[in-house]
């Protein structure tokens, strides 16, 4: 908590001329303590002061608190630790993701082809029937729902495989995670 804050004192105009430092040095050692823990980032209002001047005051907490909110958004994007982390989730990912959709399109792949196989197979049998002629066209109307049907079931498992290789962040995350604790 203490890396966020900033300590505002009210009432510097009871300081009188006595310095801020020197007033704090005789404070408890609690609140000394707490102060060095916030790297002293601290400001003093003196509220008997013209308006204008209080304006001041404000304008010079939001200023340092802009100054502190950038220099804390700094740190935080050249942290070595955390590219290092979002490397390793990187090169994590892009594993998970390509070994996923290796196995995803083989697998469209054979169901494909299952699908294919079975259409000319019901075709074949349709070309070999000698039946009359409304059995073999109800047979086609048959066929062709049989298609769609696969068409439809195929889709649907092309969708459900491009959905987990979005959710393959996720995964990654869990693996590294998982390999820390065996560490």
């Amino acid at each position: 908590m203490e890396a966020h804050v900033i300590i505002v004192f009210t009432r510097g105009d009871e300081l009188g001329n006595m310095d801020l430092e020197v007033f704090l040095s005789k404070a408890p050692q609690e609140l000394q303590v707490f102060m060095n823990r916030c790297d002293k980032r601290r400001v003093i209002f003196n509220n008997k002061l013209p308006m204008e001047q209080r304006f001041s005051q404000v304008h010079g907490l939001i200023n340092l608190i802009a100054k502190f909110r950038l220099e804390k958004e700094m740190t935080y994007y050249t942290d070595d630790l955390f590219k290092a982390a979002e490397r390793s989730m990187q090169i994590r990912e892009d594993e998970i993701r390509n070994k996923l959709k290796d196995d995803m399109d083989k697998l469209v792949k054979e169901k494909e082809e299952m699908f294919e196989r079975e259409f000319a197979n019901r075709e074949a049998l349709l070309d070999n029937l000698e039946t009359d002629k409304e059995k073999i066209e109800g047979n086609r109307k048959g066929l062709q729902e049989f298609k769609c049907k696969q068409l439809e079931e195929l889709t649907k498992f092309k969708n459900m495989c491009e959905e987990i290789i979005r959710k393959v962040r996720q995964q990654a995350r869990q693996n590294i995670i998982e390999e820390d604790e065996e560490q």
